[in-house]
């Protein structure tokens, strides 16, 4: 039996209704983005002439596009309306349209994707691994130039010429004939991390460190806690960290954001 005119406006303000409760679980600043997605979604809804049908709305299905700081509030906010419509009596549970909830996770996947408060996994924190991936940058042979030392030139240029074509194991073969050049000790363990090797790469950054007279100290502190970070040695990665933060080097700021984003890690 088709449903009445007057079951069908009412089934629609109740939806209305819904969409305002769901909406106050959404953070102030997306609001009116959000909004404006699903009016678009309701209109287009209205004009077509075929009826969408209603499917039961499952909680823990919805719950997994959001992230577990908002899951609460979200969850009152349904306990909120299936309460009220309980008090009223109503003969059918709210229910939102399949179309309806694929828009809605749509809608807020795009808010999740472009940086938004929500960008952090399901427990609140980045594991290393991940952390890894987010700041660790390949450098190209561009820093040779800040190199003084010319006697070991040869072997610097050919190791250069392999590293710029990502050919890291033959870069490290031309390395070894210049074990003594600070440049070379600093590609080398730019290399040993391309080639996931960090024990390795440990080696050449803690080299450019313990002698201390040099340009590259910086760039080694820095590698140096994102090896740590990426083996799991979480606290000689902080250790470190903090160090550069209270260093005045050009990776002061990002060792403040990393430590940030390592947390309780």
């Amino acid at each position: 039996m088709k449903p009445d005119l007057k079951n069908i406006i009412d089934n629609d303000l109740r939806e209305q209704e819904m969409e305002q409760e769901f909406l106050q679980a959404i953070s102030n600043d997306h609001k009116l983005a959000l909004r404006e997605t699903l009016m678009n979604i309701h209109n287009k809804e209205i004009k077509q002439t075929k009826q969408v049908s209603q499917i039961e709305f499952k909680e823990e299905e919805f719950l997994a596009a959001f992230k577990d700081e908002h899951k609460l509030a979200l969850r009152e906010t349904l306990m909120d309306v299936h309460t009220k419509g309980s008090q009223k009596k109503r003969l059918h549970i709210e229910v939102f349209t399949s179309r309806r909830v694929q828009a809605i996770a749509a809608s807020i996947v795009v808010f999740l994707m472009v940086g938004t408060s929500f960008l952090f996994n399901i427990n609140g924190t980045s594991t290393n691994a991940e952390l890894f991936d987010q700041y660790y940058t390949t450098e190209s042979s561009l820093l040779t130039v800040r190199s003084g030392n010319t006697a070991d030139f040869s072997p610097l240029s050919e190791g250069m010429k392999y590293f710029e074509q990502q050919n890291y194991n033959k870069a490290l073969n031309a390395f070894k004939l210049a074990p003594d050049n600070m440049v070379v000790k600093l590609y080398s363990g730019f290399s040993y991390m391309e080639l996931q090797k960090y024990d390795e790469a440990v080696k050449e950054f803690t080299g450019i460190i313990e002698q201390n007279d040099n340009l590259f100290i910086d760039q080694a502190e820095w590698n140096l806690a994102l090896c740590y970070l990426m083996t799991d040695k979480t606290d000689k990665a902080k250790n470190i960290l903090t160090h550069i933060t209270n260093s005045n080097t050009i990776f002061n700021i990002r060792a403040q954001q990393l430590l940030e984003d390592m947390g309780n890690n």
